[in-house]
Formats: structure tokens, sequence, C-alpha cells
């Protein structure tokens, strides 16, 4: 569902943007840049991308713990040290990649979207794990 949002947005704004160059507001190409790709092309570079970030955080939080192991670490500092940071590798590396393009948005869309998400996801799957008790009579 949230694939069908921004793919609608993204579409939504591409057409503004073309109806803001064909009124002379707008400018297409701004000095130092390329041709933005047709959506089908982005749209592939955005699945692979994802793909590359979810099986890359994944491959870097296994392979890190397995060396762990092998050097006889307990289980909650493998927890604490490396399956931590590791969930985070792939958020880092995509504001890196942002930062280098110059795009402050981004990053910091990057950055407030997964501590935002963090924190509502795991207290929601704490909640229905362990209903939270609330107490609204003050």
């Amino acid at each position: 569902m949230m694939g069908g949002y921004v793919y609608g947005e993204a579409a939504s704004a591409s057409s503004h943007h073309v109806k803001a160059v064909s009124s002379g507001v707008a400018i297409t190409i701004y000095e130092g840049q390329h041709e933005p790709h047709p959506m089908p092309k982005a749209t592939i570079f955005v699945l692979v991308g994802l793909l590359g970030l979810v099986f890359g955080g994944e491959f870097f939080v296994d392979v890190a713990s397995g060396i762990a192991i092998n050097f006889g670490m307990q289980e909650r500092i493998i927890g604490l040290l490396i399956v931590g940071p590791g969930t985070s590798v792939p958020g880092l590396i995509t504001s890196i990649a942002a930062a280098r393009k110059k795009d402050a948005g981004m990053v910091l869309g990057n950055v407030l979207g997964s501590n935002i998400f963090n924190v509502f996801f795991t207290l929601g799957a704490a909640a229905v794990i362990k209903p939270i008790p609330l107490d609204i009579s003050h």
C-alpha cells in the first residue's frame, strides 16, 4: 500500500513539474545534473536498492554474529554490540549516500523516519506480546 502511495505521489509531482516547465516557471535540468530516469527504470533502481539494503543488513548481522559465536561471546553481548547496530547499517548507508549527493531532505527524512518507526514499531510489538496497562483515572 505504501509503495502505491509513493508511486502516486511521484507521478503527481512529475506531472506538476512538467506543467511548471512548460509554463516557464521551472527549468528541467540544473547545471551538472543528468536527465531524470524514466519511471519504470527508477522503480527498478528503487527495488534493487531496497533488496540490497535488506539482504546486505541481514548478511552483515549473520556474519558478525557467527564470528562472535565462534569466539564464545554470550548472546546478550552479541545482541547489544552486533545485532542492534547491524540493523542500523542499511539506514546509515542510505544516509551516507544521500549526504554525498547533498540531499539534506533525504538524510533528515531517513533519520527521523527510522527513529519514529523504531519507537512505534517496538512499542506496538511489545504491546501485542504483553499489553501495556494504562491508568487514565488521574
